[in-house]
């Protein structure tokens, strides 16, 4: 987890600090490292995509073997308007709050996202995968 939001929405400029090769770098290291998720906030929307080698890939194997990024969109009064990008895959850009709920077990990680009301936004699942 962090602040950033290295795939998210208008904080995700290559003009903010922390973005533009810095975004090239993180992504480059969280493959190497092997993370498969990264949740971020900063910016008041919800995102997911997955970058596998460098670009956007939303298949299943690329949701296993790559690296997820979620921007969790916002909990409290603040929402931002999307600012698309060519990564994004799952937006959210109601003006309700949002939060998620993980469940796991040895092999599998499952991602629900929801708004306040309890409408489900977003579903994903993560399966271990040897790299």
């Amino acid at each position: 987890m962090g602040d950033y939001s290295y795939y998210g929405g208008k904080h995700s400029k290559s003009s903010d600090p922390g973005m533009g090769p810095v975004r090239e770098i993180i992504t480059k290291k969280m493959q190497q490292l092997g993370v498969h998720l990264y949740i971020g906030g900063h910016d008041h929307v919800y995102k997911r995509t997955t970058i596998l080698n460098g670009l956007k890939n939303t298949s299943q194997n690329a949701i296993n073997s790559g690296t997820t990024y979620i921007t969790l969109g916002s909990a409290g009064p603040k929402f931002y308007h999307n600012v698309s990008f060519p990564w994004d895959h799952v937006v959210f850009n109601g003006k309700v709050q949002t939060g998620a709920v993980l469940q796991t077990n040895d092999e599998t990680l499952l991602f629900n996202v929801y708004d306040r009301n309890g409408k489900i936004i977003d579903v994903f699942k993560l399966t271990q995968t040897e790299r």
